[in-house]
Parts: structure tokens; sequence; C-alpha cells
């Protein structure tokens, strides 16, 4: 940590780093992990989560004195926490008819995108109070019909009947109007813990079962079959070898269990059954 002092030598800064990951989005960039002074645990989000990049920023308290800078204009805490309840009702009645598609931008046809309702890149969207962020919170006072950006919500019959030729999310991936999930190739040596989760397939799509366990095998006579590398990949189905040079094949980015998961949490927080 360092101490820094300003040309006008009444403010000092103590400054630390704070690390995320995250991933372009048609809205922009979004976060798919939390803030956090450990770098490592950031880039662990990263690698588990497709396209996504290490991002850092630094965070500061300052010592003031108080009279030299005017204070921010911003919303008081009672308005916004009234906003934010409204648009967590809304949230909640969506989800209480059925909804489990959101649609980004649904006001900019052409910018449409579908999703899932657990997809990383919409954690701090329907988290209301992180997506009003201070820039909302200042714009509001001169602008009352500011709010940061909200997407609408479907059923999947809905989004089906009513929303073809719409961009769907290469993260999430909806499969809806007839799309699957993306097929990867990977080496079979460059598997760990990330992939856990992922469904293994054939190279045409099959599944072969959600992978539970991989590991990687060191071999001390390179004439055996495997070579020096060996890796056993367990799936719900059964047990997969391959050596270490070998292409497998995984369905989607993202585990259907890890955005399940999402849409559980958001459904607890707001008291959905």
């Amino acid at each position: 940590m360092g101490i820094t002092v300003s040309d006008s030598g009444f403010n000092t800064q103590s400054a630390i780093t704070e690390w995320a990951a995250a991933v372009r989005t048609s809205d922009g960039w979004v976060l798919v992990s939390e803030p956090t002074t450990d770098r490592d645990a950031a880039e662990d989000a990263v690698r588990a989560t497709e396209n996504a990049v290490l991002i850092s920023h630094e965070v500061t308290d300052w010592q003031t004195v108080p009279e030299l800078l005017p204070p921010t204009l911003r919303a008081s805490g009672a308005t916004i926490s009234r906003l934010v309840d409204e648009e967590e009702q809304a949230i909640r009645k969506a989800l209480e008819r059925g909804a489990n598609i959101a649609v980004s931008k649904p006001d900019k046809p052409a910018e449409r995108v579908l999703h899932r309702i657990g997809c990383p890149s919409l954690v701090n969207v329907l988290n209301r109070e992180k997506a009003w962020t201070s820039w909302f919170r200042e714009k509001v006072l001169t602008n009352p019909d500011t709010r940061p950006p909200m997407p609408d919500f479907r059923t999947r019959d809905d989004a089906e009947a009513s929303l073809a030729g719409t961009r769907q999310c290469s993260t999430c991936e909806p499969e809806l109007h007839g799309a699957t999930r993306s097929i990867r190739s990977v080496r079979a040596d460059g598997l760990g813990e990330r992939h856990l989760g992922l469904t293994l397939s054939t190279d045409r799509g099959t599944p072969l079962g959600v992978i539970a366990d991989i590991r990687t095998h060191t071999s001390a006579n390179e004439q055996q079959r495997w070579g020096a590398g060996h890796v056993t990949i367990t799936t719900d189905r059964g047990t997969h070898d391959h050596a270490g040079s070998d292409r497998v094949h995984l369905l989607g980015t993202v585990s259907p269990a890890n955005i399940e998961g999402r849409e559980q949490a958001l459904r607890s927080r707001l008291g959905v059954e």
C-alpha cells in the first residue's frame, strides 16, 4: 500500500488494487465476479468463464479538508431504496409468472439479446442495488426518468413464439428457435477444475455425460501406452481415458448447474419459490 500526497498538499491517499473478472457483452463490459484484493481468486474466475478478462482498479480512501471540495450530489438512500424495491418487485412478479428468459435492451430490437435468467452476465443487472451505481444515483437528480438497464422477461414459450431471429447469448446459450449448445474442442491435458460440471461430448455434439472428475497421470515409463500425459475423465455416465494431446469436446461454456444455481440464488433473494 502506498501513500501519495496531492499537489494541493491537503489530501492524503492510501490506495489498494482490486481485481475482478469481466466479459464483453452487447450491453458493454460486465463483471462476472465480485471485486477482490486477491488477484489469484480473480484469475480463477477468469479461467472459469469463457472470454473473461482480468481487470483492476485502485480503491482510494481520501482524507480531505471538507470545505475544499463540494460534496457530490446523489439521490438519497431512501429514494434509491424505493426505486430498487419497485424494480425487484417487477422481477419477482416476472419469476412468479414463470419467466425464465431475459431480453436485454428490449427497447432496441436490433440490439436485443436473449439470456437465461441465471446468465453470469446478468448477475449485476438483476441485483438492482448494485445496478444503481454512483453514476445513476447522481444522474437521477437531474433526470428523474434515469434508470439502470433493466431486461424484459419472457417465458420460454413466449420467447419461442415472438422473438424469432433475436440474437442469443453466447455465454448462457438459451437454446431457443432450434439453437443448440456450442461444441468446444480442447486438449485433454488442458482440462481442469473449471471444466467440472460441463458436458463431455463427441465431436458431433452427442453428450457423454456431465464431467464429475478429471485426473492427469504422469507415467514413469514413456514407452507405456499413455506416455507422459494420461488423462482420465469421469462423467456421470462413465469413464474416458485420453492421451494428454488428444482433443476432447465440451458442450457450452458455462455448466447448466452454474446457471441454475445463479437463478436459484436470485429466486431465494427475492423470496420466490
